[in-house]
């Protein structure tokens, strides 16, 4: 966070760490938060929705736009305006995350999405400490083992 904050002095700070330190403060109050569902995606730029708000660093940042009839999501006000200014560009996107949405990979719900993948909810995800991922990680670096 030190490093961070001194390497970004106009940003991190004023827009990042308050969102960082909020979801530290949940934790640390044994509200430990799982997202359950997966990351919206900008239409435009194609990456995870997690800029904040301009004035309110905890919220993030959505935009959206209507295009023949359909919803478009954007990360911010320049990625919603450079879809505004050419939509048909744009709108074929092929995103992962709505072809999970609409039941091109296993099914609509995150069960079904984490069956067809493969995934083995509490063991190939949730927090890194105490698992299975955090003692592989031990042994191979000769870490001792503090469970026991």
């Amino acid at each position: 966070m030190a490093w961070l904050t001194e390497k970004y002095p106009d940003t991190f700070a004023r827009y990042y760490k308050p969102r960082l330190d909020y979801w530290l403060e949940r934790q640390q109050e044994g509200e430990r938060f799982y997202n359950g569902t997966l990351p919206m995606l900008c239409q435009t730029c194609q990456i995870p929705m997690v800029f904040s708000e301009p004035d309110d660093p905890t919220q993030t940042c959505y935009r959206e736009s209507t295009y023949h009839g359909m919803q478009f999501h954007f990360c911010s006000d320049g990625c919603k305006d450079i879809f505004d200014g050419e939509p048909q560009k744009y709108a074929q996107a092929w995103l992962p995350v709505h072809q999970i949405y609409q039941g091109n990979c296993g099914g609509a719900s995150l069960d079904d999405v984490l069956k067809w993948y493969r995934i083995n909810v509490g063991a190939d995800n949730l927090d890194f400490e105490g698992s299975q991922d955090q003692k592989n990680w031990n042994t191979w670096k000769g870490v001792p083992d503090t469970a026991a």
